[in-house]
């Protein structure tokens, strides 16, 4: 894990410019703050307000990237990538086990409020985007979808997903 001198005015999180991969310039991406490298690499630290508006603040960059460089091969699944980030820190905060809100760590509750706050961020735009793009939503079976995310949460869904990853090995 780096270690940064913190002084008063010192930068927390940084933009990481030599990155070759343009998500990877990103400043909630990498290993400044944990032991490997994170796709939200994050200190969790000012409790669940400072946690929220620093949320915040990632979403809005994390979406002015996603006008730059949306269209990048694998754009589809950065979100899919962050969240599965706060999933393991989640875990990694709570001792393996999560408490009660009350009782949760500093750590925990500030992950909280930087998921609440990120994710507040990118509500609207997912909104306007699905106002203005969104034609092919009619198309959705609400039924046929509410079975299919079933299947993913049986035992079912789980052995696909195993042999799907016993056959990319």
């Amino acid at each position: 894990m780096a270690t940064h001198a913190r002084g008063a005015s010192a930068p927390v999180l940084k933009f990481h410019p030599r990155k070759k991969v343009p998500h990877h310039q990103l400043p909630f991406i990498g290993k400044d703050h944990h032991p490997e490298s994170s796709y939200w690499d994050v200190p969790a630290r000012g409790g669940y307000l400072g946690g929220n508006i620093a949320g915040d603040h990632l979403g809005r960059i994390f979406l002015h990237h996603l006008r730059s460089h949306g269209n990048a091969p694998l754009a589809h699944l950065y979100l899919q990538w962050i969240v599965s980030a706060w999933m393991d820190q989640a875990v990694s905060y709570s001792g393996g086990e999560i408490k009660p809100i009350p009782e949760q760590s500093e750590a925990l509750i500030s992950l909280r409020g930087q998921i609440a706050g990120f994710m507040s961020t990118l509500s609207p735009w997912l909104m306007a985007a699905v106002e203005q793009l969104g034609q092919n939503l009619g198309r959705v079976a609400p039924a046929a979808e509410l079975a299919a995310a079933n299947r993913g949460l049986s035992d079912e869904g789980r052995c696909r997903f195993e042999e799907t990853i016993s056959h990319a090995a």
